[in-house]
C-alpha cells in the first residue's frame, strides 16, 4: 500500500493523487467485499482512512506524512498537542477533481507534498488547504520529502 506514496521522491508527486483516488473508488467498497484482502488487523482499513484525508506514513516512525487528495471537503481531528488537524479541499465533492491544483500550510503557500509530524502536531493547530481540480499541476510540490 506504501508503494503509491513513494512518487513524490521520485518528483513526480501527482501520480500519488492519481493512484491514491484509483485505489480508493476501485479497492474499497461498502459491500461485503469492500476490501480487497485481508484487513491484516486494521492495516487495510487504516491505509483507506489515512488516504481518504489526504495523508500517510510511507514510513512509520519517520516523522514524514506524504500527501494526497483528500476526499472530503472538510474534515478535523485533534492532535496529539491539544491543537487541531483542519483539512479544506475546495472543489472535493466534484469526483473528477483528482489533483491538488494549490495548497496551504497554516496560510502559507505549500510547495512540497510533505509535512512532518511536528506540523501536524503544533499546539496551535495544523491547517491544510488545498485547490483541486480535473488535472495535475506539475509545477507544484517540486521540494522533495527528507530521505
Amino acid at each position: 500500500h506504501h508503494v503509491v506514496y513513494l512518487f513524490p521522491y521520485c518528483g513526480k508527486p501527482w501520480l500519488t493523487q492519481k493512484w491514491t483516488r484509483r485505489i480508493l473508488d476501485k479497492a474499497y467498497g461498502d459491500d461485503v467485499r469492500g476490501l480487497c484482502g485481508n484487513d491484516d488487523v486494521g492495516q487495510m482499513s487504516a491505509w483507506y482512512v489515512l488516504s481518504a484525508i489526504g495523508l500517510h506514513p510511507v514510513a512509520p516512525g519517520s516523522g514524514v506524512w506524504i500527501l494526497t487528495t483528500p476526499l472530503f471537503g472538510r474534515f478535523a481531528m485533534p492532535n496529539a498537542a491539544g491543537g487541531t488537524i483542519s483539512v479544506a479541499a475546495r472543489d472535493a465533492s466534484d469526483p473528477g477533481n483528482v489533483y491538488i491544483r494549490s495548497a496551504m500550510l497554516n496560510g502559507k503557500p505549500l510547495n512540497r507534498a510533505w509535512v512532518t509530524t511536528r506540523e501536524l502536531n503544533a499546539p496551535s493547530g495544523c491547517r491544510l488547504e488545498y485547490e483541486l481540480g480535473p488535472g495535475p499541476n506539475l509545477s507544484l510540490f517540486t521540494e522533495p520529502p527528507p530521505r
